[in-house]
């Protein structure tokens, strides 16, 4: 596989509560592109989507942090690498204070430690 149009040849799985489920888009430095898949299995769950791609019901685009365990045991590979998806934010929302509780310091500076340390965010 080569380029994302070569998708519409494979079986995908994909997020069912997603309105562009079925529109996957990709981008190579200013290179774009977007392709229709068609899902052979809908799902609402992330891990469910990436438990059913690693049992062979096809190609999922998610996260890797979310396919970590999955990649590094070789359940599942990389499609794509030249490839990127959107990226998707993280946010952590709290009611609005003066001073910010210890929990939630404590509690964002753990997030931010593990997600370095463990490479989950995109380079």
């Amino acid at each position: 596989m080569d380029t994302p149009t070569d998708l519409s040849a494979h079986r995908c799985v994909a997020f069912s509560r997603m309105r562009s489920a079925q529109t996957w888009h990709f981008s190579k430095g200013e290179e774009v592109e977007e392709v229709t898949i068609t899902a052979s299995l809908l799902a609402d769950q992330g891990d469910t989507l990436v438990e059913y791609a690693a049992a062979g019901a096809g190609v999922v685009m998610m996260p890797e942090w979310i396919m970590s365990d999955h990649l590094k045991s070789g359940r599942l590979i990389k499609l794509l690498p030249d490839w990127s998806p959107p990226s998707i934010p993280l946010h952590i929302v709290y009611a609005a204070s003066t001073a910010v509780p210890l929990r939630i310091r404590l509690l964002t500076d753990f997030l931010r430690r593990t997600i370095r340390s463990r490479n989950l965010l995109p380079r």
